[in-house]
């Protein structure tokens, strides 16, 4: 069963058993306490001390309308905030339930200040109760039994008022924001409630000036990253997300950290094919290398002036224009820099409509090309076409517990894996093999070795002057937890 229908079936239920008790329990003492008032105002038209008149029948009146306001205030308002969201949307988008449609729009058009709104009409209508009960009670009862009601009736404000709305709201929040949105929008949009927005706000600003907050006191805020963070750690503790659910999530929440250098694949293993080669020939290596777009160059290899797409070599052939060159059709390329962090280098693909960009370095070269594919990798771990499946994995665990990595690992990953941080180096290294190069003294060979903390990372192979693989072990461990080179 998926969320949406689990939270639909939840919004089904009856209300709890132990919520039904709590508000009977509400009402009896509501009721007790009234019909002690009017025991001991006696007969009507008389009573202990003033009299009963029609002026106390009002007050009571008042009390009552007071307390049944603010509980449904605090019923909106619990609802609107706890209110899922997505569900909402659904329910609105499928045009079955027209209140759906209603919150949609309160949510579009001023969600917050309808919250803030809520909120604030509570707290007049609780004092009002306080003071109007105060006084009947100094008057029906006497001042000796003034504090005995005070505290009588803060418990059945507390849970009439409070406690009770407040915590059904919080176990159906889409029941309730479907059930009160048809006099909350009218309610709030209100002149006179608006009016009263407005002088609130006036009012306060002195005190929000003079304590540094900002014109968005009355906005619901959001999450930031270190809370959803907790919340994510939360929920795979209880269980409620899975370890690959968690992984996701903290990919997401932690994707702006990344750059586009770091998730690039690097200008040496660019397939990259000559402007003035026939198409013809530009297909053979498209087949060859597996890729789906390669990059274009004219005179020096890293003057990249273009893209090749497979989609454009194929309606070459459909049309018979075999003999053009790779320049009449390659498409220019989108450009970013090597610091663009990976969020934004997302949108800015989608808002491109484009699945490839080469990243720039400070001097103005290509130093690498990201595709929508490493960005999506990033989120949700490798994904593997049919192209990739005789493709050994970055990380291979060994019999013998040691790790074979790729040169080209991300060093994030490597961190992840053993749990080390490689310090600050000011941005030398961004992959394994680059800390071997930025360690060694020279140009490292097949056997050279770093030891940096219990880990000692070995170079097993090269091709021409880069790094293929790299060896991974564990090291006894040792008096000193100083970096070494061999």
């Amino acid at each position: 069963m998926s969320r949406y229908a689990r939270t639909q079936v939840t919004a089904r239920r009856s209300v709890p058993p132990g919520l039904r008790w709590a508000l009977l329990a509400v009402l009896v003492m509501a009721a007790t306490g009234a019909g002690a008032a009017l025991a001991a105002a006696g007969p009507a038209g008389t009573t202990a001390e003033a009299g009963w008149t029609p002026l106390l029948v009002i007050e009571v009146v008042l009390t009552v309308l007071c307390m049944v306001g603010s509980t449904a205030f605090s019923y909106a308002e619990a609802g609107l905030v706890a209110m899922p969201k997505p569900l909402i949307r659904r329910l609105a988008e499928q045009g079955d339930d027209p209140r759906a449609r209603a919150v949609e729009e309160l949510i579009e058009s001023g969600l917050d200040d309808a919250v803030a709104l809520l909120a604030i009409m509570v707290t007049p209508l609780n004092l009002a109760v306080a003071t109007f009960v105060g006084h009947l009670t100094v008057v029906l009862l006497g001042p000796a039994y003034y504090i005995h009601t005070a505290i009588g009736s803060l418990v059945v404000v507390l849970l009439l008022c409070e406690i009770v709305p407040k915590t059904y709201a919080s176990h159906y929040p889409d029941r309730v924001a479907l059930s009160t949105v048809r006099w909350v929008v009218p309610l709030v949009g209100s002149l006179p409630v608006r009016l009263v927005f407005s002088a609130v706000k006036a009012g306060s600003w002195p005190v929000r000036h003079i304590l540094g907050f900002d014109d968005d006191l009355y906005r619901v805020r959001g999450f930031s990253e270190d809370e959803l963070q907790s919340l994510l750690d939360i929920a795979e503790e209880h269980d409620v997300i899975d370890e690959a659910e968690a992984e996701m999530f903290d990919s997401i929440v932690s994707i702006g950290e990344r750059t586009a250098r770091e998730i690039m694949v690097p200008r040496v293993d660019i397939v990259i094919v000559d402007a003035s080669v026939p198409v013809a020939e530009a297909a053979k290596i498209i087949a060859q290398s597996g890729k789906s777009r390669i990059a274009v160059h004219e005179g020096a290899d890293d003057e990249i002036i273009g893209i090749l797409y497979a989609t454009d070599v194929l309606r070459c052939f459909h049309a018979g224009d075999t003999e053009k060159t790779v320049r009449d059709v390659a498409r220019e390329p989108l450009l970013v820099p090597e610091t663009k962090p990976v969020d934004d280098l997302f949108r800015e693909l989608r808002q491109r409509r484009t699945h490839l960009a080469l990243v720039i370095d400070e001097h103005g070269g290509v130093d690498g090309l990201v595709t929508m594919e490493d960005v999506l990798e990033e989120i949700v771990g490798d994904v593997r076409d049919e192209h990739d499946i005789d493709e050994h994995p970055d990380i291979r665990q060994l019999d013998d517990g040691a790790y074979l990595v790729s040169g080209t690992t991300p060093r994030h990953e490597i961190e992840e894996l053993l749990n080390i941080d490689f310090g600050d180096d000011n941005g030398e290294f961004d992959t394994i093999a680059g800390l071997l190069f930025v360690r060694a003294d020279g140009l490292p060979e097949a056997g050279y070795y770093v030891d940096h903390g219990p880990f000692r990372f070995q170079v097993v192979s090269m091709d021409g002057l880069r790094i293929v693989e790299v060896r991974i072990e564990r090291l006894a461990p040792s008096p000193s937890g100083e970096e070494s080179a061999h």
